[in-house]
């Protein structure tokens, strides 16, 4: 199910488990001058593996940018079932490095790489420090496979595997054609540094919390944004996949509890 709506102001929170299984439409329309859309990929967080719903990660379109905020589990299968190419994003923004959040990016770097229609510029990545060691350890993961198919086999392109990866700290991390990314220390227990983002454009901005329990820097940042999209959990759903006490009680003291809301695209007019 697609989602459109006009917001002037707006929060969605996404939860931890206990989603509804919904599908996308096709996205055959360009975002309108002045206007960002945000399509939530996934919206499952944590470990566990669901069949019928993605990890969490959210595309947002402004300005002729496409910029991803986290790639968990699916993120690349639910990227072509909302229409997209599978080379459409060559930006991605982490969070953090729970590997709920970045166990997609081994797909993001070479899928889109060795299928048609094949990306042939090199994947951008930001997030905390640590990044670009994983993208160094990655490379290396999978040198056979890139060997094979760039220099041996296929002839895909050079340019097109390589990473520009980036640890950064918090402030303006990203600006081109009038869009601006910037990163916001969140809390998440003893996970250091964990950022949200914020991304603003022609007037208008989305916030993404990332993992985080009750935090005032989000509050002081995302104010007055149009749409703040927000981490949380069902405790009570949490509470039957997690039956340990002592570990059900780490996870809630990191996190926001909230009622749980499901996949969709949402347009900024």
């Amino acid at each position: 199910m697609i989602v459109r709506c006009r917001y002037s102001f707006g929060a969605l929170v996404l939860s931890l488990c206990s989603l509804a299984t919904h599908t996308f439409a096709q996205a055959t329309s360009e975002v309108p001058p002045k206007d960002i859309r945000v399509t939530l990929l996934g919206t499952a967080s944590g470990p566990r593996a669901f069949v019928d719903k993605a990890g969490i990660s959210t595309l947002v379109e402004a300005g002729g940018e496409r910029l991803l905020f986290d790639a968990g589990r699916g993120s690349m299968q639910r990227l072509v079932q909302a229409g997209f190419p599978m080379n459409a994003v060559t930006k991605l923004f982490l969070t953090h490095l729970h590997s709920d959040h970045v166990i997609g990016v081994p797909d993001l770097m070479l899928s889109p790489w060795s299928a048609a229609p094949e990306r042939k510029v090199p994947l951008e990545i930001w997030g905390p420090v640590g990044t670009r060691d994983m993208m160094r350890h990655l490379e290396e993961a999978f040198a056979f496979d890139i060997h094979m198919r760039r220099d041996v086999d296929e002839s895909f392109s050079p340019e097109g595997i390589k990473t520009l990866a980036h640890d950064i700290r918090p402030g303006k991390v990203y600006e081109k054609n009038g869009v601006t990314v910037t990163a916001f220390l969140v809390s998440h227990g003893l996970v250091k540094p964990l950022y949200g983002y914020r991304v603003d454009y022609a007037g208008r901005s989305v916030a993404l919390s990332g993992d985080t329990s009750p935090n005032d820097n989000l509050i002081a940042v995302c104010k007055g944004v149009d749409v703040l999209i927000h981490e949380a959990i069902d405790v009570e759903v949490l509470r039957r996949l997690v039956p340990a006490k002592s570990r059900m009680d780490a996870i809630v003291a990191r996190v926001t509890r909230w009622e749980c809301h499901a996949e969709s695209r949402t347009s900024l007019a």
